[in-house]
């Protein structure tokens, strides 16, 4: 087996470690994802610090985006949390595919039940969309979804700005 990276190799040490058994760098369209579970259409990403950038930002959106189209969850880690502790790691993926399977891909598992099943501290797990999205800081678990979401607001209220200037300058007097 080939990795790109040591923190992959720990972390896949880690889910054999606790019976997990994902393919690796497994192909999926015309991109290979960094582990896959694909008889749920579950794949795992380790992000590193090559993920932080705005570019790479946007183009881990659109593989998102595709591979949701293609039916599939995504649960997103980052290098860091492999390196700080790769076995919570490992447990918190397995966590997910664990409800991914019991529940259906539609019902992913949400924060809360995690909690309430490990009386843990807060652990970011998204909820109940069918693509999750692991943020790169674990103090918010929808943060890619909100920055989205702020930017097009932003937009649009720009937008909305420049056309009533418009029409207060060209409009009827």
């Amino acid at each position: 087996m080939t990795f790109d990276s040591k923190v992959e190799e720990k972390l896949y040490e880690n889910l054999e470690a606790i019976g997990l058994h994902p393919k690796i760098h497994y192909p999926i369209s015309d991109m290979h994802v960094d582990f896959a579970f694909p008889e749920h259409k579950i794949a795992v990403e380790v992000d590193g610090k090559q993920h932080e950038g705005e570019t790479q930002r946007y183009s881990d959106n659109e593989r998102l985006a595709i591979l949701q189209q293609l039916g599939w969850v995504v649960r997103r880690v980052t290098a860091e949390e492999v390196y700080r502790d790769p076995k919570k790691t490992a447990y918190k993926i397995k966590y997910f595919v664990k409800g991914i399977r019991e529940r259906g891909q539609d019902s992913q598992p949400t924060l809360e039940s995690y909690e309430q099943s490990t009386k843990t501290n807060r652990i970011p797990v998204t909820g109940t969309s069918k693509v999750s999205i692991s943020p790169q800081h674990e103090s918010s678990p929808n943060l890619l979804s909100y920055i989205g979401g702020v930017k097009t607001i932003f937009f649009l209220g720009l937008l909305i700005l420049i056309l009533v200037e418009l029409l207060r300058h060209y409009g009827p007097k």
